[in-house]
């Protein structure tokens, strides 16, 4: 079925390419672009079946998903009321429509977070993360502060492709640490923090 509808988006891509006659460039970057998500939709798909054959997350995916969760945190704890709205893009799939922040007072829309990123974030660590089979998403787990004051955070990410950053989907702030999530080949949304 897959290499059915690959088949058919090249036949289209010619046919873009004849009639676009005079502008080869732009036709040959659709194509390209085309071509692209065709192969990336085909490597999802074998991770997602490699998943679901046992098989765990290949280890370089799941060091890169970190690092690009990592990077995204930091960029979470570096926003304030002040920053730009762009920043705040930036930093949460704000594309998706159930995007969530929420703390103990309830969840806040990510538009109006406001004051809510100007709490301190003084020390913070991961303390774990999970990087699913198809390497879409990952979930994890940041402790905030020390001792009684300590604070979890528990996020779900949406990992970037080589065009995009990750992105955070969801960030759930409490005083308990949140169990920890299993492994998982395909994010299940009602399992979300």
């Amino acid at each position: 079925m897959k290499a059915c509808i690959t088949y058919s988006a090249l036949i289209g891509a010619v046919s873009v390419m004849l009639v676009w006659g005079d502008t080869p460039a732009a036709a040959q970057a659709w194509i390209g672009q085309v071509v692209g998500e065709a192969a990336a939709q085909q490597a999802a798909a074998a991770r997602e079946a490699a998943c679901r054959r046992g098989t765990p997350a290949d280890p370089d995916d799941v060091k890169r998903s970190n690092r690009r969760a990592d990077t995204v945190m930091e960029a979470y704890f570096a926003l304030t009321s002040k920053s730009p709205k762009r920043n705040v893009t930036a930093v949460f799939a704000t594309g998706k429509p159930d995007v969530s922040w929420q703390n103990a007072d309830g969840k806040v829309p990510v538009s109006e977070l406001g004051a809510q990123l100007d709490e301190p974030s003084p020390q913070h660590t991961k303390i774990l993360s999970v990087v699913a089979g198809d390497n879409e998403k990952m979930r994890a787990i940041w402790s905030v502060g020390e001792g009684a004051d300590t604070l979890y955070y528990g996020v779900d990410i949406i990992n970037g492709d080589w065009l995009s950053s990750s992105r955070i989907w969801h960030l759930t702030i409490s005083s308990k640490q949140p169990d920890t999530p299993p492994a998982y080949c395909h994010f299940d949304p009602e399992r979300s923090f």
